[in-house]
């Protein structure tokens, strides 16, 4: 195994949403993750194809199949995603894995999530009296600065970078799916903090982002704090000003999601 690359002698187990994972990449940002897990998927090393036959060229840096999706990272790692339960990694020598997982936990995700049916939004999502309020748009917009902000007034964070949607019997309701925020150290510096000062355990990185797991909300007030935990099933989203299928939305998430 090339040096540079975090590997465990058998394979971890990571639970994420909806997600089991059993991966040959340790994914520090999964150690504190938690999730129903009914959909296993592999996480192996080593064995991305170099092209997918007769998938679309989206651009220079992925290519999309209707069961297969390939993504290269320059300086990072080669992403390859098939059937929703298999995902494939070649890291490039010597990167830090926070980067890894910067891609990982990002692009890899939301495809893994198109491929088993379910809609995932670029964006981040709080609790807000009882209902979820979402922030979409392109990366750098500030979705997760806005939610870091407002987590600090009491509110919540239910997802942060991929808002996951699933149809409910009466709604469509957003599935928790991180426990942490993804913060360009720039948001970090304007909020006061480091990612020590969220975490004394937060995983080392040369990234210009940062993983920071999310402390307890602050209530607003002298209303008792929610305990997270209280998030873990669906929670019902207020009703769309505008309806966004799966097919207009993967059309602009690949490129967004980088």
């Amino acid at each position: 195994m090339p040096p540079g690359e975090p590997t465990a002698p058998t394979p971890c187990v990571f639970y994420l949403g909806p997600f089991r994972f059993e991966s040959e990449f340790d994914v520090r940002e999964l150690h504190a993750s938690s999730g129903p897990g009914e959909i296993a998927v592999s996480i192996r090393l080593g064995g991305v194809p170099h092209a997918v036959p007769g998938a679309t060229q989206v651009d220079e840096y992925c290519q999309v199949a209707p069961a297969e999706y390939l993504l290269n990272i320059p300086g990072v790692a080669r992403y390859y995603v098939r059937d929703g339960r298999e995902v494939r990694i070649e890291i490039v020598p010597g990167t830090p894995p926070a980067n890894v997982s910067t891609y990982l936990l990002g692009s890899v995700f939301g495809v893994l999530c198109h491929q088993n049916g379910l809609l995932p939004l670029h964006g981040s999502a709080v609790e807000c009296a009882g209902d979820v309020t979402a922030f979409l748009g392109d990366s750098g917009a500030g979705k997760s600065t806005l939610a870091a902000c407002l987590q600090r007034r009491g509110h919540l964070v239910v997802s942060d970078d991929i808002c996951l949607l699933q149809s409910g019997p009466d709604a469509m309701r957003v599935i928790p799916v991180a426990g942490w925020l993804k913060l360009w150290n720039k948001s970090l510096q304007h909020l006061g903090e480091t990612p020590v000062d969220r975490t004394a355990s937060s995983p080392p990185t040369t990234s210009s982002a940062s993983f920071c797991p999310l402390p307890p909300p602050t209530p607003p007030g002298n209303a008792p704090a929610s305990p997270a935990s209280s998030f873990s099933r669906e929670i019902p989203t207020r009703k769309p000003s505008h309806r966004c299928t799966p097919s207009n939305c993967w059309k602009q998430s690949p490129a967004l999601w980088r």
